[in-house]
């Protein structure tokens, strides 16, 4: 009766190992991006990643309600997107990422500086 157990237990335990790093790489996903200042300009970019995935991305710079500029990339398993936007000393600044990853829409926190 212990053997029985035993396999019993053992065999959960390796079809419950082999279910999760596939439903965990399934939904893996890279998004980093930055705003910084450079002379008189905002300097925007993002690097998304996901493997097996359709990427449609748009970085998008906001100065309080006013719309700055946006760029955007499509592509499979990586896509960089790259801009330069003039701003002014003094104003507040919002870089917001868009778009979707495979079905899935995007959704992370933006980006909010201060051009000093």
């Amino acid at each position: 009766m212990k053997k029985v157990i035993l396999a019993l237990l053992l065999s959960v335990t390796i079809v419950l190992g082999m279910c999760i790093p596939a439903s965990a790489a399934e939904n893996a996903a890279s998004i980093i991006f930055d705003l910084n200042f450079i002379g008189s300009a905002a300097e925007c970019e993002a690097s998304i990643s996901a493997v097996g995935y359709e990427i449609n991305a748009t970085l998008e710079l906001w100065s309080g309600s006013t719309f700055i500029a946006s760029w955007s990339e499509s592509g499979v398993d990586d896509v960089y997107i790259y801009g330069l936007a003039p701003v002014s000393k003094g104003n507040p600044y919002t870089l917001k990422v868009t778009g979707t990853i495979g079905d899935e829409t995007i959704s992370v926190q933006p980006i909010h500086r201060t051009f000093l």
